[in-house]
């Protein structure tokens, strides 16, 4: 258990630093997706960290984990287990849809995602669904 607490912890500590590293001008953009490059490396998951604005994430299983650089948003608790992905349909879509919404994955409070599920966007999801 308190391994699973120290790996949810640096991944919230990771998305949070290098949130505040794209804010360096210049730099700041090529020097966040060396450090998600690293978290790929190191632990499997593939993200984009600007992209995630989760309050409270958990990944127990990180293995094959891919949140898209689209937009991810959440106001509560999000469990994601091993082989979750999320991705959008079409780019072209894509590009209209965030002009008139802020982001493509509108999640609500306290949803788990099981493994291996494949999540096709941009979709709104309430509170309190288990997703497997």
């Amino acid at each position: 258990m308190k391994k699973m607490f120290m790996f949810s912890w640096q991944i919230s500590a990771h998305i949070q630093v290098v949130n505040t590293i794209y804010k360096i001008p210049f730099l700041g953009k090529y020097i966040g997706l060396i450090f998600d490059r690293f978290l790929f490396i190191i632990y499997g998951i593939e993200l984009e960290s600007r992209a995630v604005q989760v309050d409270n994430l958990d990944i127990p299983h990180p293995g094959g984990v891919l949140l898209g650089g689209n937009s991810i948003v959440s106001k509560g608790p999000l469990a994601i287990m091993s082989g979750v992905k999320f991705v959008a349909k079409n780019p072209i879509d894509l590009e209209n849809y965030l002009k008139k919404n802020k982001a493509v994955f509108q999640l609500g409070q306290r949803i788990f995602v099981g493994a291996n599920s494949v999540i096709i966007g941009p979709i709104k999801i309430c509170n309190d669904v288990t997703i497997g």
